[in-house]
């Protein structure tokens, strides 16, 4: 149900709809499909057509969660209708995820900065997809093999595999570094980096700066209503206000403000209660659980045992997305079982980005890890 699409929380709650309260899911069906108020709250009059621009923006063509892509965002413009000061707080909280948060439709959307020292590497890339040129075309409509190897230089390669965290999170698509045309499009000046990604082509224009120091600004024209009307990045409070206020839920509470690994056994005494119990944690390494959660998808597809997925230590820090600290938590990730003590580590079993997965954190920096627990109940 869930990608790249900036509702983690809205998806989240979802999912717990699902397994525990059918008829308010249903509810949200109908808010959806024949715009019924929503336990009182009117959806706005503009509701399907913002929706169905993000779709179509988002979503590739031949994937099957559209209807579960609409349904998280329903949550986000019923949270616009029901509490607007709490919304708009959120509004500056994802602004600080993106200063292009609410741009308008169609813009060319800042996506990070390259550092000039990296403006050779992007020209040799040029000249090494000058072969690429010929079967572009064939290659984009999916009719040509894939190259075989990157055209990036290696501090090239690695610099956008790092930044990509942040194309993903103003674009909902990273970016693919072996299937990729570069091209210069004005001499000294401007380029594209050309790739598919999720099956849809994409395309980043790189321009220079007016110095010789002056770092090189990553853009990408999106086109869609993409942000505002449910995309929306959602701290601690708003998630207590969707939880509650929005959908209902007879119990939900904020816990770990003092310490995250001090709460341990309350989580797991909510965790253990049974009937519609939940656990959510707020967490500050979106970037290390998205890779756990990959190799888990790998092992069940490919039909092998899946390995837990340890990290010593802390996260890695977050770049600077101009200038702006990382704000926390970056992620809502739902807790699916107990946590473990595995001697050194503790095991946290997850679900998010439609899987589950396991990860063991060390021992004393699980607080770097998660931020805040959301304890509770559905009803």
């Amino acid at each position: 149900m869930q990608g790249q699409f900036g509702v983690c929380a809205m998806t989240t709650a979802v999912r717990e709809l699902l397994k525990h309260d059918r008829a308010t899911f249903i509810a949200l069906m109908d808010t959806l499909y024949l715009r019924l108020p929503f336990r009182g709250i009117a959806p706005p009059p503009t509701m399907i057509a913002d929706l169905t621009g993000q779709a179509a923006t988002k979503i590739p063509p031949g994937r099957p969660d559209t209807v579960d892509f609409m349904l998280a965002r329903v949550l986000g413009m019923l949270f616009k209708v029901a509490d607007e000061p709490t919304y708009n707080a959120q509004i500056a909280f994802s602004r600080r995820w993106n200063p292009n948060f609410g741009k308008a439709t169609g813009s060319a959307l800042d996506v990070f900065d390259l550092e000039a020292r990296l403006l050779p590497d992007l020209k040799t890339a040029v000249v090494n997809s000058a072969p690429r040129l010929a079967t572009q075309a064939a290659w984009l409509a999916g009719t040509a093999p894939a190259w075989a190897a990157t055209p990036f230089p290696p501090a090239l390669e690695e610099e956008l595999k790092r930044k990509q965290y942040w194309l993903q999170q103003a674009c909902g698509f990273g970016i693919d570094v072996v299937d990729v045309v570069v091209a210069e499009t004005v001499p000294n000046k401007q380029w594209t980096i050309t790739f598919k990604y999720d099956g849809a082509p994409r395309t980043l224009t790189v321009t220079a700066g007016g110095g010789p120091y002056d770092p090189l600004k990553v853009t990408a024209a999106v086109a869609g209503a993409v942000y505002e009307q449910g995309h929306l990045a959602v701290d601690v409070d708003g998630m207590l206000v969707l939880l509650k206020k929005i959908i209902g839920f007879a119990e939900a509470q904020a816990r770990g403000s003092w310490k995250v690994e001090g709460e341990i056994g309350a989580v797991n005494t909510t965790l253990t209660a049974g009937g519609s119990s939940l656990v959510y944690a707020g967490t500050t390494a979106s970037t290390e659980l998205l890779q756990a959660k990959r190799a888990a998808a790998v092992a069940r597809t490919g039909g092998h045992p899946y390995t837990v997925t340890r990290f010593m230590g802390d996260p890695a820090p977050r770049p600077a997305y101009y200038g702006m600290a990382t704000p926390e938590p970056t992620h809502w990730v739902a807790l699916t079982g107990p946590i473990v003590d595995a001697g050194t580590h503790w095991g946290l079993p997850l679900w998010s980005w439609r899987e589950n997965f396991t990860v063991e954190i060390e021992k004393g920096h699980l607080g770097n890890w998660v931020y805040r627990w959301i304890t509770g109940r559905v009803n």
